[in-house]
């Protein structure tokens, strides 16, 4: 087993066990993402793309039925060739939002969603890219009973970058999951 799932397992655990103790509204959720990953160097006109996914992890507490507050850790899953053998992963991203509800019935929601997050990914060769700062988004969720929903998210991350290579990463995530009221 590698790494990252052994990291991806123990988080699991980690996150179901601190639900357990908060407030009703509480719910746990996972995603699978897919992020959309623009890099472009100072020292070069062009840029490159690159579409690396990650498996995110979510906790978070419903305030009322307009209002919740919801933390991530996400690991990456698979690398994307970025130019010839050079390819980029997600190394881990971290977030805390506030997300604005519209319920629209009983088996649907639109929501937005505004915080903090940190990201960090790395290439083939070892070197990282680096940045935090505002995150937002948009997306929808589909329950399926009443403790149950499928999520779907489009949002903007912060800008990453390597100081030494003088390389920025503007990165978007493309996310479907579920999550589960406790």
């Amino acid at each position: 087993m590698s790494t990252k799932a052994i990291r991806a397992v123990a988080l699991a655990g980690v996150v179901c066990a601190s639900a357990q103790v908060m407030a009703e509204g509480a719910y746990v959720g996972m995603d699978y993402s897919i992020v959309k990953a623009d890099i472009t160097a100072d020292w070069y006109a062009g840029k490159f793309s690159a579409d690396p996914t990650a498996l995110r992890f979510k906790v978070g507490t419903g305030i009322n039925q307009n209002f919740a507050v919801e933390g991530y850790f996400a690991t990456g899953l698979s690398e994307d060739t970025i130019e010839g053998d050079l390819e980029a992963e997600v190394d881990s991203m971290f977030g805390i939002a506030a997300k604005g509800i519209i319920p629209a019935s009983e088996s649907f929601a639109l929501y937005g969603k505004l915080g903090f997050a940190k990201v960090t990914f790395e290439d083939s060769v070892g070197d990282k890219y680096k940045g935090d700062g505002l995150e937002y988004g948009v997306g929808a969720q589909f329950n399926v009973s009443e403790a149950a929903a499928i999520v779907l998210e489009y949002s903007f991350l912060p800008d990453a970058d390597n100081d030494y290579w003088e390389i920025d990463v503007e990165s978007e995530v493309i996310s479907i999951g579920f999550q589960a009221n406790l």
